[in-house]
């Protein structure tokens, strides 16, 4: 995300001028340390594009080489031009001169009222989007149960028919290439596997030619694989493109990608524009956080939701976004305490809910769940919230994105008999009862890694304002990190289709 906080850049020689205007810039609004001096245009031009202020005041009479009309000019070639307003303040010029250079206003020096009245007028029409909102282009591919769609923004569809059989090859090799019995050869058979069974399979044809006809429009390309529930079994993060940027690569390293189920339609989803939206109604982002560190003892767990506490505060600071985290330690994360916040029975409901701790899940009916101590100050014995019931309690709750750090939250069971829901991770499980998004984790985190990811999806998150993107970067780094590990492959992201 661009700098939120309302900045000004005053570009005036004589100092002390400059610096009797402050006490009445920030009478309206504006703080002080982001009223920023400059004494040339030279300078000007370089912190006007580095911060992007919503003002600019112009003398005519600089310092250096250049005067406060040929800055103006140069101010209007900027792309970002019509997210500030610039305002030229002046003994001796005029008014027409002034409109010529590109300015939007002239004041008299001096004139204090009349320059005040300036700015609260052209502020108000200066257009300031909080996050960009480009068309989101991406390649969705249905590949269930018996057929691949390709759809790209703005290019028809086409169509290519799959047989039944490579798509059950795809099912049979997972047990081959799980990331938790790969062995120490992993990689080589992830990537022969991610070659030979899944882009060879699902790239191939019509696919293929959509896939590289899209590639270069749009930075990134989404990635969405439609379907019921089989296809959370099918690990997707390992397809390989032999014929890469680099001779070859993971597409989930170059695209954000998901997995997209036809659920229960929910609520809109976290996105530059609904972000942008509660922008400009001055509604505060809710954050729900949760750490439940309970038996056996994860150390990272309740360190990760006071550094993403901490981080998401500096928000309102650092980028004046209106954002309002709540904290639940493992002292208080009791089941009812985390019902009543979601159900907002404490005042408010939240967009995200995020929790951090323990979670399992296996081939059983209802042994997916998340866990915690029964009583506050981490008394009694850890106690299950089967996903059944964390289904029924973020149903109707509002939540857009349920982020749940816990160990196979993103995991499917693999067979060949009928399923439920109680087969699910807890992830998947949230999105069919109506959460637009879910971040989940197919097999067991590692600690520190968890924190690290964590907090590099929240801060993607505030960047971009898009979910898909702040997983990909977030697993991009991660990947930096523990290229020769499983790690990278773990984290998914489950939508609404």
């Amino acid at each position: 995300m661009r700098n939120l906080c309302w900045s000004v850049v005053i570009v005036e020689d004589v100092l002390l001028y400059a610096e009797s205007l402050k006490p009445h810039l920030k009478g309206i609004g504006f703080r002080e340390e982001r009223i920023n001096t400059v004494r040339t245009a030279a300078d000007a031009l370089e912190i006007v594009t580095k911060t992007r202020p919503l003002l600019v005041l112009v003398d005519v009479q600089l310092a250096g080489l250049k005067n406060g009309y040929a800055l103006c000019e140069e101010l209007g070639r900027l792309p970002f031009r019509n997210e500030m307003a610039v305002i030229v303040l002046t003994r001796v010029g005029t008014h027409p001169e002034a409109l010529r250079a590109g300015a939007d206003a002239f004041v008299p020096k001096y004139d204090l009222q009349i320059l005040l009245a300036e700015i609260e007028k052209r502020l108000a029409g200066v257009h300031r989007p909080g996050f960009p909102e480009p068309t989101r282009e991406s390649l969705t591919v249905s590949s269930f149960p018996t057929h691949i769609d390709a759809e790209a923004t703005g290019v028809e569809s086409s169509h290519a028919s799959n047989p039944t059989d490579a798509l059950n090859l795809l099912l049979l090799k997972y047990a081959q290439f799980d990331g938790t019995i790969l062995g120490r050869d992993w990689r080589t058979l992830a990537e022969n596997a991610g070659r030979d069974v899944f882009f060879e399979k699902i790239f191939a044809g019509a696919i293929g030619e959509k896939y590289r006809e899209v590639l270069g429009r749009a930075n990134p390309l989404h990635l969405g694989f439609v379907g019921d529930e089989k296809l959370l079994e099918v690990p997707l993060e390992f397809t390989y493109d032999p014929r890469g940027r680099e001779g070859g690569e993971y597409l989930v390293l170059r695209h954000p990608l998901s997995r997209r189920l036809r659920a229960i339609a929910g609520t809109q989803g976290i996105s530059p524009k609904f972000l942008n939206e509660r922008l400009r109604r001055g509604q505060p982002l809710r954050i729900l956080l949760i750490a439940s560190n309970t038996e056996p003892p994860i150390p990272g767990v309740d360190h990760e939701i006071e550094e993403l506490h901490r981080m998401l505060l500096s928000w309102k600071d650092d980028r004046c976004y209106p954002v309002d985290p709540v904290l639940i330690d493992s002292d208080h994360a009791t089941p009812q305490r985390v019902k009543d916040e979601i159900q907002g029975k404490s005042g408010g409901h939240y967009d995200i809910v995020h929790y951090a701790g323990h979670g399992s899940f296996g081939q059983d009916a209802e042994r997916s769940a998340l866990w915690f101590w029964p009583q506050a100050g981490r008394k009694g014995t850890p106690q299950p919230m089967y996903a059944p019931e964390i289904r029924r309690v973020l149903k109707e709750s509002g939540v857009k994105l349920f982020y749940c750090g816990a160990c196979y939250s993103g995991a499917a069971h693999l067979s060949d008999v009928p399923r439920t829901d109680d087969f699910l991770g807890v992830a998947a499980s949230v999105v069919k009862a109506g959460v637009p998004a879910a971040v989940g984790f197919r097999q067991a985190l590692d600690d520190e890694h968890a924190v690290q990811f964590a907090k590099k999806f929240y801060e993607d998150l505030g960047e971009f304002g898009d979910v898909g993107t702040a997983l990909w970067k977030a697993r991009n780094e991660l990947y930096g990190v523990a290229t020769d590990e499983f790690t990278w492959a773990n984290p998914v992201l489950i939508e609404q289709y």
